[in-house]
């Protein structure tokens, strides 16, 4: 007999056997093992991008020799940088993982990945195209009035609460104020009021700034490991769940209500961030509530031409990419995919932004 089989060695035997005899003949495997461990343990396992159901230290076996195995590891708020490992045959390999990125407060780490972007639904939305990411962080809620205005010094937002501090009989003389609702999305911010937020809060935070330049000569140094406002697809990327996407038509759900503050139960306002279901990654209101600039140009046929790894958006243009739908847009301006856009000068009650850092 010759034995070839797949990931064993092969075998070549002659074999004689005596009438109603059984022999066996036993293959020997290739195959090897990389045991996983960390300083710390009981760090989850992640091996090419996906999430296994290990914790460390622990020994993943039956590795195919002469591969390439990403290899990661993480908890709730330490993620590892990813370790490329490749064994021999019948190697048993040993990886002690201790370089981790801490997430930021009030970020959610989304795993690079690959995902099929756009759809078919609407003209600007064409072709559907693969796009591969590298790992960010991104807000886990919009920027909130309270944050802006910790950071600027001032709250543009539309919504905010009025306080009658003087009024005089039947009114007369009345004088009132505005008082931040701490926890609503702010909102009435321009493209480049949102640009300057995320520079003056990296320099608060001892962070290299991400933008420079003025006007539409602002440019964005996407090196940098300050904040920023995301791509555009790295914000359709976390909208629909990354690499634990579900499919869903809005970012988390197939009923809107479940996720969205919308047309339907807004009472024409916004609301506090957090109060709707969360999406498969743990964000929340990417979907409603204030539609969220983002750092791109737009080009309704830059699908066409787009980079399949890490794009950026077209070099040039006169309106930048908002995303998500509001507390007042119409029902097509909800899916994860509708791609709209507005004037960087432009500033509206229903218009906010969320930001984003890069691992680095």
């Amino acid at each position: 007999f010759e034995i070839n089989q797949a990931n064993y060695l092969s075998k070549k035997e002659n074999i004689k056997i005596k009438n109603k005899e059984s022999k066996k003949v036993l293959l020997v495997s290739i195959m090897g093992s990389i045991t996983v461990e960390t300083d710390e343990p009981g760090q989850i396992i992640l091996m090419n991008d996906e999430v296994t159901k290990f914790a460390t230290p622990h020994i993943l076996e039956n590795i195919i020799p002469n591969e390439e195995y990403k290899i990661a590891v993480m908890n709730k708020a330490i993620f590892s940088i990813d370790s490329i490992v490749k064994i021999k045959e019948n190697e048993k390999k040993v990886i002690r993982i201790t370089d981790f990125i801490q997430c930021p407060d009030n970020m959610v780490f989304v795993k690079g990945g690959t995902f099929d972007m756009g759809s078919y639904d609407g003209f600007s939305e064409k072709p559907k195209h693969p796009i591969q990411l590298a790992s960010f962080f991104i807000g886990k809620y919009p920027v909130t009035q309270k944050e802006y205005e910790g950071i600027v010094g001032n709250n543009p937002s539309h919504f905010q609460k009025i306080k009658v501090v003087k009024s005089g009989m039947l009114g007369i003389g009345r004088k009132t104020e505005k008082l931040t609702i701490s926890k609503n999305p702010v909102e009435s911010v321009s493209w480049y009021d949102a640009v300057e937020f995320c520079n003056r809060k990296s320099s608060k935070d001892g962070l290299t700034p991400c933008y420079s330049g003025t006007g539409i000569e602002t440019i964005c140094d996407f090196n940098a490991n300050g904040y920023r406002l995301p791509t555009e697809a790295e914000w359709e990327y976390a909208a629909r769940g990354g690499n634990k996407s579900k499919g869903y038509k809005y970012s988390g759900s197939n009923n809107i209500g479940d996720v969205a503050w919308y047309t339907s139960n807004s009472s024409s306002k916004t609301h506090p961030v957090g109060t709707k279901q969360a999406n498969e990654l743990g964000i929340y209101d990417m979907t409603g509530n204030v539609s969220e600039w983002c750092n791109d140009w737009f080009d309704e046929g830059y699908y066409e031409n787009s980079p399949t790894e890490n794009p950026h958006g077209p070099s040039s243009g006169s309106n930048r990419v908002d995303r998500g739908g509001s507390w007042y847009d119409y029902a097509r301006r909800y899916r994860v995919a509708d791609r709209y856009d507005g004037n960087p000068d432009r500033s509206h009650g229903n218009l906010g932004f969320r930001l984003l850092r890069s691992p680095k």
